[in-house]
């Protein structure tokens, strides 16, 4: 009979418990859209400039 080498405590199962919930989150995460920066979209329109006014 093999001999068991690792023996379980109870902090383990909380532990992966822990461990199952953070991955969790991160997927959560993960999946949503990538946050919008403003970088490279034109947000507004120009004011004329008073040399196209007239």
């Amino acid at each position: 009979m093999a001999k068991q080498i690792h023996h379980p405590v109870p902090s383990d199962a909380d532990h992966a418990e822990q461990m199952r919930k953070t991955i969790q989150d991160s997927w959560e995460v993960l999946a949503l859209p990538r946050p919008d920066t403003f970088l490279g979209r034109k947000t507004y329109e120009p004011f004329p400039s008073e040399r196209d006014a007239g």
